[in-house]
């Protein structure tokens, strides 16, 4: 999960100040020495917004709610 000050990520200043915490490259866990691999397709980014918005943005709870949920496991000696 990832936000900019600017609406778009890609903006130049947006590119160097990111949330005003955090750049969006080391948000997406991607920086000059390390690259976690993160996919993007299961990423979130907000636009116009700086790093504590996410604290209570509805948009960030509905992404993240799926993703907390415990999973039901598969009985054993299934694939």
């Amino acid at each position: 999960m990832t936000a900019t000050i600017t609406r778009r990520p890609d903006h130049p200043f947006g590119r160097i100040v990111g949330d005003g915490l955090v750049l969006t490259n080391n948000g997406c866990g991607r920086d000059r020495k390390r690259h976690i691999g993160f996919e993007s397709d299961n990423g979130l980014h907000i636009g116009g917004a700086h790093h504590f918005t996410m604290l209570n943005d509805d948009t960030v709870y509905e992404w993240m709610l799926p993703l907390l949920r415990p999973r039901r496991t598969l009985p054993p000696g299934t694939v």
